[in-house]
């Protein structure tokens, strides 16, 4: 994929009409395209547990076979390793040019064959996008080193595997919670399998729960 990696970014960029006009630069683009899964070099991480629980057991990740799991990750380990130190890392500045006192874009790097760091890098995107501020996300982002973070830092991220009851406990959970298609991706067609799933295939699943507060 990689070897496709400049093709599928250009293209993307030309063709995303409804981002032009936007306030967008390459990094918002890569952005993008990540949430669209277009393959990029990025992962997407989240900083709510309740979006974390939602992809692992309500998105269709898991099968019979392949139980649903999440996966936490030590981003501030994980750039201390890395020559980038203990802190995460703007992305504009994987793009710095120490020699030519400037930072080059995303598509320049590409363009250039400068991506030169080895390690996954954790970065602290702009959240332009209504889909990454409700999902509240965040990227780590892949050097020379193609393979998974857990080969390469194995000390920075952790693994949890859900077992069948706790899988139907946490849809229960997200359900009371409110944490539907809506919540997670707010798009119109999000907002119409969110309706129809409550009005049509919700009515007999289960009683609908309201919670009260009382003062005495």
């Amino acid at each position: 994929m990689l070897a496709k990696e400049d093709a599928f970014f250009w293209e993307f960029q030309a063709r995303a009409h409804d981002l032009h006009g936007l306030s967008f630069d390459d990094w918002d683009y890569l952005f993008a395209m990540r949430h669209h899964r277009v393959p990029t070099r990025l992962l997407d991480w989240t900083e709510s547990f309740g979006v974390a629980l939602y992809f692992a057991v309500k998105s269709g990740a898991g099968t019979a076979t392949n139980r649903p799991c999440i996966w936490v990750l030590n981003p501030y380990g994980l750039n201390e390793e890395s020559e980038w130190g203990r802190d995460l890392v703007a992305p504009r500045y994987l793009g710095w040019d120490e020699k030519e006192q400037t930072f080059y874009t995303y598509g320049d790097l590409l363009v250039e064959q400068l991506i030169d760091w080895e390690w996954p890098v954790a970065i602290y995107p702009m959240q332009r996008m209504s889909r990454m501020r409700a999902q509240r996300s965040w990227f780590t982002i892949h050097g020379t080193d193609s393979r998974p973070i857990e080969k390469i830092a194995p000390k920075c991220v952790l693994r949890i595997d859900f077992d069948g009851q706790s899988e139907e406990e946490t849809r229960d959970l997200l359900d009371l919670l409110g944490f539907d298609r809506f919540s997670i991706f707010t798009d119109l067609d999000s907002l119409a399998d969110s309706v129809t799933s409550k009005n049509i295939e919700g009515v007999n699943k289960r009683p609908r729960v309201g919670c009260q507060s009382t003062a005495s």
